[in-house]
């Protein structure tokens, strides 16, 4: 299942988009620069980074809702 929503998201150019400009947020560089997150994440272990308060924030994040609302709106 996830990896059809990678694949999903991967072919919708706007999703892309807005991935791609997540990059840029300074909230997701310091997640991304974080050896725990980056190893629950990796491992697919969504109670870490449900437990996470960086990670809850970012869902936060109205970038992050419009993706989720694109990729699963059907």
């Amino acid at each position: 299942e996830i990896q059809s929503l990678q694949q999903s998201m991967m072919n919708n150019d706007e999703v892309m988009g807005l991935v791609m400009s997540l990059q840029k947020n300074p909230k997701m560089q310091e997640l991304l620069k974080d050896p725990g997150f980056m190893k629950a994440v990796s491992a697919g272990d969504i109670s870490s980074l449900m437990a996470n308060p960086k990670f809850i924030e970012l869902l936060n994040n109205p970038e992050i809702k419009e993706i989720q609302k694109k990729v699963l709106t059907p």
